[in-house]
């Protein structure tokens, strides 16, 4: 008996194996999810396409072919994720400059965002300037060596910063100061950014100039400017000079052109004239002595304010302001022939009083009838032609 029992015993055991992969077999395998579609399309019978446009007023009509290339042509792929189209924006730039010996020293704030977690690239764009540090939320992230100041061109054209967030970019640099035909000048290319706003400190009694928008406060210590850049055109640009009492002595110029026309009755005398100075402003009054027996008869200027003729003079007044230069423009008559076959003529040359530093051109000319036979002039003036 021991034998069969051990017979049954071994058959048993694939007998239990095989009803074990039987039942593994049968179990039901989970299926994959489908994924959610990410268009849908509507079919609409012909016979309701009317009654569905007129609910939807906005809708549109397109055949297969016209709506197979929309769709094509959109190109959309609704699995990527959005990029922003920049990774980082300069919203706003702050300088604090002051005027030291012949060079500007500049400390500049830049709000940063960066609005992606790539790396990032601010442009280092200081355009005739020379840099000194560069930090990021107050750790250093360029420093130059010993010795003169790094020149920008030797510096890496970009500031990389990575991580989402708005971080704080501070400049350290300076601008050289050049000197032009008595005025100093100040030009420096800036990073563009959408709000930008330079505050300048110079030394008191500065007349500035500048085409850009310009505000100036002044104060006994100082005269303060302040420059609004726009982010299409970063470029700072000003001029100075000094308009206090130390300034340097230097009369202002004057450039006259006259011309005179000679007919048988009188002599007209027409007058341009330009008053340039390059250290201070000019005066706001100015007076012409006249001859006795001229009449004014017209006086015009860009900031002529009002003009008189009393005690033998002209007085010409100009609006209230600062200006290193000033126009204007004068004519007047004087008797000529008074019916005499000929006659010698004294031509008078008008002079602003206190401004001896004169030259220019002038030209006479006979009217029809009148011949110029020949002019006289003293030292002062030097023939270069006839005029008829």
């Amino acid at each position: 008996m021991r034998p069969r029992f051990t017979f049954w015993k071994i058959a048993v055991l694939p007998m239990a194996a095989f009803a074990l992969a039987c039942a593994a077999a049968e179990k039901p395998v989970p299926e994959a999810k489908a994924p959610l579609p990410d268009q849908r399309e509507i079919w609409v019978p012909s016979n309701q396409l009317a009654r569905i446009l007129a609910k939807y007023p906005n809708a549109i009509v397109l055949s297969r072919e016209q709506y197979t290339t929309l769709l094509r042509d959109a190109n959309l792929d609704h699995t990527s994720k959005p990029v922003v189209p920049r990774r980082v924006a300069l919203t706003a730039a702050r300088y604090q400059a002051r005027l030291v010996e012949k060079v500007v020293q500049v400390s500049a704030a830049f709000t940063v965002n960066v609005l992606s977690d790539e790396w990032a690239q601010i442009p280092l764009e200081f355009e005739g300037a020379s840099v000194g540090t560069v930090q990021v939320d107050g750790e250093a992230a360029f420093r130059p060596g010993d010795g003169p100041q790094v020149s920008v061109n030797r510096l890496p054209t970009a500031l990389l910063l990575r991580g989402r967030g708005e971080r704080l970019v501070t400049v350290e640099f300076s601008i050289p100061v050049a000197v032009e035909a008595g005025r100093s000048r100040l030009r420096c290319r800036l990073p563009a950014a959408a709000s930008s706003a330079v505050q300048l400190e110079l030394p008191p009694g500065q007349r500035v100039e500048s085409a850009q928008p310009i505000r100036i406060t002044r104060t006994p210590e100082a005269t303060t400017v302040t420059v609004g850049l726009a982010p299409v055109n970063p470029f700072l640009d000003l001029t100075w000079r000094s308009a206090g009492a130390g300034a340097q002595a230097l009369e202002p110029l004057v450039t006259a052109n006259g011309v005179y026309t000679i007919d048988a009755e009188r002599v007209r005398v027409e007058y341009g004239f330009a008053i340039e100075t390059q250290f201070g402003n000019l005066a706001e009054t100015y007076q012409v002595a006249l001859p006795e027996n001229g009449k004014v008869l017209q006086v015009t200027g860009d900031e002529v304010a009002k003009w008189e003729v009393a005690d033998g003079k002209l007085h010409v007044t100009f609006q209230p302001g600062e200006r290193s230069t000033a126009n204007l423009w004068l004519a007047l008559e004087m008797p000529s022939l008074a019916n005499a076959p000929s006659a010698a003529l004294a031509l008078f040359v008008p002079r602003i009083e206190g401004l001896a530093r004169m030259q220019g051109a002038l030209s006479i000319v006979g009217d029809a009838g009148v011949v110029v036979k020949s002019v006289t002039t003293d030292s002062t003036i030097q023939p270069t032609g006839r005029a008829i």
